[in-house]
């Protein structure tokens, strides 16, 4: 048996050598190789012999005992040089969106019912660190006829060059601008005059308003509250009608502040503002120069979570009469919830002139000829709330009473015998008004703004407070779809109020009846240069009167293009 297990053994460990050599023979023989079969026959089972521990530890066999060796060393001190270098630190990188890129110009064409044409044109500098400065020109006009009614063409034309220039401490800013409108006294239907009666040719009914001026400010760059800052304006314009009567303003405004640590390391702030506002009017019977001058000192605490603002004003008046007055200018704030809830409360008064650029941006109907005075708010008392519920919402409510003197009203003027045209009249009214205002915005996709507004008037001579509503409801919003499509969306619904009409040589109070308008925007963005819009204005085909025989478009629109470059 063991002879086997030998011989098997041998040809295990021989046979790889016997493969490697037939192999390198065939290799040599080529086409000579012949092929062998070796079969191997037997068993193997290999097996490992016992193995057997040493049972005994090594011992030292001496007499002798062992100690151990005597240790010695010392330390020799070397005192290194050492050197601290100090590595340049490169600044930080502020990663962030790249800046949008600017295009110079802007241009806006259009085009609607009524033959309206419009035209609005942008000219910008670029990103500039020291200067910016741009040019916008203006035309919106409409020749169309409101049936039965006389020739209603208007037009609306405005130019402007507008500029800023930042010192190192200091920023100047100005505008200089000239303004045209032009509107007819449309508010009569010639088909009910017989023809007996001539009636007046187109040009005879044509009023003109023109406007040129300019403002210019001054004012420091201050990052601190506590560092004294000021700002100077000067603003003046010439106001002219088509019938050479004329307004001439220069006003003139400083204002300075101050803050300082008052109360527990809060920055609170003194206050100096003073003026000078002069006019030169004139029309085809009179002359008239006058002004008021103005100072109003006033000191902003800040106790925290409660702010207290307390001023006066005092105004006197550069004419025959020389008043002198002053009134309140206090203010009280709570943050009731930082930053969500605060409420306030007031009182002031100030005076204002209603000169002809006053009242003709309220009536452009009114006669060429007008008594001109300055309005004075004797006493307005007011308060209400502010807050943020969060999630995009805001709101705020406000409710005040005051009394103004000389307030101006309009009448239908008694020496036309059209009664197309207004007079101003003045009285003392006490105003009682409630103001709610509410937003929504979802990032930069909706956008929604609802102002309400109540009305109270007490008139002291006057039967009513003419052509002053008692409600007024602004609903505004716009929507961005699929960052292309902008939809825009306005309603205005104004409540009750009265006219007083002139009528078969006398006068009459008359009811206007409230009104609703209503309006859409459609904006489709092609790219980034181009876009294309329509605006749908009284959709409700309503032609309500804001005066009275003066009824506005029915439905109308204007669509066009708006191009970037």
């Amino acid at each position: 048996m063991g002879s086997l297990r030998k011989s098997t053994l041998f040809i295990i460990c021989t046979l790889p050598a016997i493969l490697l050599l037939a192999e390198m023979t065939t290799a040599q023989q080529g086409r000579g190789r012949q092929d062998t079969t070796i079969r191997i026959i037997g068993s193997l089972d290999p097996t490992i012999l016992d193995a057997y521990k040493i049972n005994f530890n090594p011992q030292i066999e001496s007499d002798e005992p062992f100690e151990l060796p005597e240790l010695s060393y010392g330390i020799n001190p070397v005192q290194m040089n050492t050197s601290i270098g100090l590595e340049t630190i490169k600044p930080a990188r502020v990663v962030g969106e790249p800046l949008s890129k600017l295009y110079r110009n802007y241009v806006k064409l259009g085009y609607g019912n009524y033959s309206t044409p419009y035209f609005d044109f942008f000219i910008n500098s670029m990103r500039n660190e020291d200067n910016q400065f741009g040019l916008r020109l203006k035309h919106l006009s409409s020749s169309g006829q409101i049936k039965d009614y006389a020739n209603s063409a208007y037009s609306d034309n405005h130019a402007s060059i507008f500029g800023k220039h930042f010192f190192d401490k200091s920023t100047l800013a100005g505008n200089v601008y000239y303004n045209r409108k032009v509107v007819h006294y449309y508010g009569y239907q010639p088909d009910l005059f017989p023809d007996s009666i001539p009636l007046p040719a187109e040009d005879d009914i044509k009023q003109k308003y023109e406007t040129i001026g300019g403002k210019f400010r001054l004012f420091s760059n201050i990052s601190k509250e506590e560092k004294f800052g000021y700002s100077m304006d000067l603003e003046s314009y010439h106001f002219s009608k088509i019938d050479k009567t004329s307004e001439t303003s220069v006003a003139f405004d400083l204002g300075m502040h101050k803050g300082f640590e008052l109360f527990n390391d809060q920055i609170s702030m003194a206050r100096l503002d003073a003026g000078i506002d002069y006019f030169f009017t004139k029309d085809t019977i009179d002359k008239e120069n006058n002004g008021i001058a103005r100072l109003n000192p006033s000191l902003n605490m800040n106790f925290g979570q409660y702010q207290v603002k307390a001023g006066f004003t005092t105004t006197f008046g550069m004419d025959s009469t020389g008043s002198f007055d002053i009134f309140p200018d206090i203010e009280a704030k709570v943050f009731v919830v930082p930053n969500y809830l605060q409420a306030f409360a007031g009182f002031s008064g100030g005076i204002e002139k209603a000169g002809y650029r006053y009242l003709t941006d309220r009536n452009p109907y009114i006669q060429s000829i007008v008594p001109l005075k300055y309005m004075k708010n004797k006493l307005e008392l007011y308060g209400g709330i502010w807050g943020n519920i969060g999630s995009g919402f805001d709101f705020s409510v406000r409710i005040g009473n005051k009394t103004v003197e000389n307030t101006p009203f309009f009448i239908t003027d008694s020496l036309s015998g059209l009664n197309n045209k207004f007079e101003v009249v003045y009285d003392e009214v006490n105003i009682t008004n409630a103001r709610i205002e509410l937003g929504y915005h979802y990032a930069e996709k909706l956008k929604l703004l609802l102002r309400a507004q109540f009305n109270s008037y007490s008139t002291d001579s006057l039967e009513q407070a003419w052509y002053s509503p008692d409600f007024i409801l602004n609903l505004e919003g716009n929507y961005i779809l699929a960052e292309r499509f902008i939809i825009k969306g306005f309603i205005k619904n104004v409540g009750k109020q009265y006219a007083y009409v002139r009528s078969d040589n006398a006068y009459e109070t008359k009811e206007i009846d409230p009104w609703l308008d209503i309006s859409l925007g459609f904006e489709f963005r092609f790219n980034k240069n181009l876009s294309f819009f329509a605006d749908l204005n009284n959709i409700t085909g309503n032609a309500y009167q804001r005066w009275y025989n003066y009824p506005v478009q029915k439905l109308n629109f204007i669509a066009g293009v708006t191009y970037s470059f």
